[in-house]
């Protein structure tokens, strides 16, 4: 009789430089005894699982991606005190021209439009029940406005254009359920 388990992992095909996105470890226990106190560790994220016999569980981690272009490796290791287990992904890490993304910090909650383009324009809105509720038409430079949102389901919607060409359009769903300071950062 023995212990043991097998591990996978999914990860996405490609993601954006900067965005975060969700891996998911999936650990089956194939022994012959429970096991206690598993350790799933991806990169510097650690959790700890027990499974039953035959038991399959799905561990997920929120990863962020380099702000460069390339591959990030990555290797999740699963381990008791006395046996190991490890499977390797690779997801490619590509540049856009434009990024859009939202992310929370402590009460506030931003809308990050971002473009290294330099002398582009970007043109942001966000919209809820179909009518707008702010638009703005700015330079590509560090700036941040604070909007203060109901609420409610948005559209947000952002394009980056220089001397007339639109290179990249991107839209977003989010959704507020309780009355945040929306700081929209446009860098």
């Amino acid at each position: 009789m023995e212990e043991g388990f097998s591990v996978d992992m999914e990860v996405p095909e490609s993601v954006e430089v900067g965005d975060s996105y969700r891996v998911n470890v999936t650990v089956e226990n194939t022994g012959d005894f429970p096991l206690r106190g598993v350790t799933v560790r991806v990169g510097d994220r650690v959790k700890r699982i027990d499974l039953d016999l035959t038991e399959r569980v799905k561990v997920g981690f929120d990863i962020v991606a380099p702000e460069e272009e390339g591959v990030q490796g990555l290797k999740a290791e699963v381990y008791t005190d006395t046996i190991y287990g490890e499977v390797k992904r690779d997801v490619r890490v590509e540049y856009s021209p434009l990024i859009l993304r939202e992310e929370l910090r402590g009460d506030v909650l931003r809308i990050v439009a971002d473009s290294d383009m330099v002398g582009g324009v970007i043109e942001l809105e966000i919209l809820k029940d179909g009518k707008t509720v702010y638009v703005d038409l700015m330079e590509v430079r560090n700036r941040e406005h604070v909007v203060t949102l109901v609420p409610g389901n948005y559209l947000v919607r952002a394009k980056v254009e220089k001397w007339d060409r639109v290179y990249e359009e991107k839209e977003m769903r989010t959704e507020v359920e309780r009355e945040f300071k929306y700081a929209v950062q446009l860098n």
